[in-house]
């Protein structure tokens, strides 16, 4: 087994949407998988060692996720000392958002906005690579009506 080395990069504070793309590029790079991750900074954003996959999600959502994924966050703030969260959603397909895309991004961009953490970022792992998913697209979803 090779050793890991060292990175140098891993103490850049992910301060920057080029940073935490470019982090999340080498941690989880293009899909395999269907599986959501949460990825943890500090205060200063620098990532803290702690990863999350949650493996097995159903395609949507259910109504009380956004209260349990609140308490989820809030717990690991308090247990770790982070201070933002960044969450990935990893599946294998192209770089479109679909209906259940918007949807997982919209129920966990409200438990981050309640628990004790600041959303740094939600990024699509999709079969070609990485793209960030602005607020507006599962926000505001074409038509003009909230999620």
């Amino acid at each position: 087994m090779k050793p890991q080395q060292y990175d140098p990069d891993q103490l850049l504070p992910l301060s920057t949407p080029e940073r935490i793309e470019g982090r999340v590029l080498s941690l989880i790079g293009r899909a395999t998988r269907r599986e959501i991750w949460f990825l943890f900074v500090n205060h200063r954003d620098t990532q803290l060692p702690i990863i999350l996959p949650l493996e097995d999600h159903p395609s949507l959502p259910a109504p009380g996720d956004p209260e349990r994924f609140t308490r989820m966050l809030s717990h690991v703030g308090e247990a770790t000392g982070a201070a933002g969260v960044i969450v990935v959603i990893e599946r294998y397909a192209d770089p479109r958002l679909s209906p259940s895309d918007l949807a997982w991004a919209s129920t966990l961009h409200a438990a981050a906005v309640e628990s004790t953490l600041i959303l740094r970022g939600m990024l699509l792992s999709h079969a070609r690579g990485v793209r960030w998913v602005a607020p507006d697209d599962y926000l505001f979803p074409a038509g003009g009506a909230t999620v």
